[in-house]
């Protein structure tokens, strides 16, 4: 989202007194530039709660997360559940990892990571697939999101499920999904570049007993 949108959306919504909450998941994982500034931060904390996850910085089974908010808000939160069922000794750890800085140095590694294996599929994609698929590299994240440029996407994840290749249909991650029937989600952190760069011949082996 453009910092120009953002901003709108963050007035308007303090104007109204509208909550918003923000999920900043992915915002540290970026590969080349940051994004533009949170909600959080153009509002100075007002009228936003920004949450994250540390399962995608730190480790994958780390069921551990992190608010931001007004002190009234957060107050209210802890009244009703402190630790949200998390191990106070994990709390603690994580806490002692971001304060010695390693923290910061772990996710400028992933950055560089999941940028190369990022790069590795976009790359396979464009080589074996640029007929058939449509997609923008992505500037962070797990994920890329190709577009089918003809036929439905569900056809085609069996396809390549017999290929090796399992990644779930698009049109599960939106409200109306008869207007997303030709995308697919496919996630690059966990697998090697290696690996990823096989993608792309599969997916076109996958292609061709789909539409031929």
């Amino acid at each position: 989202m453009s910092l120009e949108r953002r901003r709108e959306i963050a007035t308007f919504c303090l104007k109204k007194d509208i909550l918003i909450v923000e999920d900043s998941t992915y915002s540290g994982l970026y590969f080349k530039s940051p994004p533009p500034p949170s909600l959080y931060s153009i509002n100075h904390g007002l009228g936003v709660l920004r949450m994250g996850t540390f399962s995608k910085t730190i480790a994958t089974g780390l069921r551990l997360g992190w608010m931001q908010g007004e002190e009234s808000a957060i107050e209210a939160m802890c009244k009703t559940r402190a630790d949200m069922g998390n191990a106070p000794f994990i709390q603690s750890a994580v806490a002692e990892f971001i304060r010695s800085g390693e923290f910061e140095n772990h996710v400028r590694q992933m950055r560089l990571l999941y940028g190369n294996q990022c790069s590795a599929l976009s790359d396979s994609l464009e080589e074996y697939c640029g007929d058939y698929l449509k997609f923008e590299r992505s500037g962070g994240g797990f994920f890329l999101w190709p577009m089918a440029v003809e036929g439905d996407s569900m056809p085609l994840t069996r396809a390549a499920a017999e290929e090796g290749l399992i990644f779930p249909d698009g049109s599960l991650f939106y409200q109306d999904s008869s207007m997303h029937n030709n995308n697919v989600r496919m996630a690059f952190s966990g697998n090697s570049a290696e690996k990823l760069a096989e993608v792309g011949p599969r997916l076109k082996a996958a292609f061709e007993r789909v539409l031929d």
